[in-house]
């Protein structure tokens, strides 16, 4: 009996399948939804809540005016970039000068036009001038503002910013209306200031007379030997060679007695050597000691260096120089500018060695 209850309760369960299941999801869905309505009601609650506090934490006085941020800013950029003296090793645990704001009483640097707190113009300083020097470096601050240096830092002074071989120092320190510009590679000072006398020593050699030869159209050639050991030169009356000309030729011809053959000629020709104001008559075959000075130039813009004697010619960025004199007492040379014929002299470093008798000039 109960077997049968059992399989017709199972029989009509079966017929009924798809209506209870399609019941049960309308259910658990209806559940779902008022779930859901539930939290959306909640959270409506939350935000009308939120919206209350944040109304209640609005000004009372909504007619006050913006906060002016420019001066929150300036002192943003302050601390970017912050003025200085300049970077003084000695002076690293030193503060900077500084006075007080004539508004908010703060302490601002001494060359501050602005307050950079109140944004207050300063009054100018009753001994500005464009002469003054606060950095101590040797220039006129007003030059250097002039000119995009900083007047506060006293190690500008030692730069070359456009790299032409002198300091702002140096083109600053000469006649006042013949300064140059420190940011501009084609304006310096006198470049005659750059080169140094590093050693002079007197060059000593021997000079000869070796013979003459008589060529087809009358001329004569003088074959001379200005060094022992070096080339053979041979030359034409007043000819350049090495700073020597021969000046005068005389042809000497002698008879002389010789045990071996009796009697035959002897060329005794002389020449006479001139170099400057120096002249020195020379006998074929004969050798007679020279001396000259000769100095070795420093150009300091380049390192390049020059070995010089009387007459010589150099050249310095395009202007050319020639040595008039070389003086060994004051240890100087005298250039003279071929463009203008002006007189220079240049004189030996302080660092150097006075020196000098004889040996090699070279590095």
């Amino acid at each position: 009996m109960s077997v049968f209850i059992l399989r017709s309760l199972v029989e009509g369960l079966t017929a009924y399948y798809d209506k209870l299941l399609a019941f049960a999801s309308l259910a658990g869905l209806l559940v779902s939804l008022v779930y859901l309505g539930n939290m959306l009601g909640n959270i409506q609650d939350m935000q009308r809540n939120f919206d209350n506090v944040i109304e209640r934490q609005r000004p009372q006085h909504p007619e006050l005016a913006i906060l002016d941020e420019k001066p929150l800013k300036k002192m943003a950029e302050m601390l970017d970039s912050p003025v200085t003296t300049g970077e003084w090793v000695r002076d690293m645990f030193v503060p900077e000068t500084r006075v007080w704001c004539v508004d908010c009483k703060r302490p601002i640097p001494i060359n501050a036009k602005q307050c950079p707190f109140c944004l207050k113009d300063q009054p100018l300083d009753a001994n500005e001038r464009y002469d003054r020097d606060l950095d101590h470096d040797g220039m006129w601050d007003g030059w250097e503002v002039e000119h995009g240096l900083d007047p506060s830092n006293p190690r500008d002074a030692f730069e070359d910013p456009d790299g032409d071989g002198f300091t702002n120092a140096e083109e600053f320190n000469i006649e006042e209306s013949a300064r140059t510009d420190p940011k501009d590679p084609n304006s310096f000072p006198p470049i005659e200031a750059k080169l140094k006398v590093m050693e002079i020593k007197a060059d000593q050699f021997d000079l000869k007379f070796k013979g003459a030869v008589k060529l087809p159209d009358g001329s004569v050639k003088f074959q001379i030997n200005l060094k022992r050991g070096e080339k053979t030169y041979f030359v034409r009356l007043n000819e350049d060679v090495r700073g020597f000309k021969v000046v005068k030729y005389t042809n000497i011809v002698v008879e002389v007695q010789d045990s071996s053959v009796g009697r035959r000629k002897e060329d005794r020709s002389e020449i006479v050597l001139q170099r400057g104001d120096k002249q020195v008559p020379l006998r074929l075959g004969e050798e007679k000691p020279w001396s000259e000075l000769v100095a070795k130039l420093e150009f300091s813009v380049d390192r390049s260096e020059y070995i010089v004697k009387a007459d010589s010619v150099i050249t310095l960025k395009g202007n050319e120089y020639r040595v008039l004199k070389i003086d060994t007492d004051n240890q100087s040379v005298v250039l003279e500018r071929k463009s203008d014929r002006q007189q220079f002299t240049i004189s030996r470093k302080a660092s150097e060695p006075v020196v000098s008798q004889g040996g090699d000039l070279g590095p």
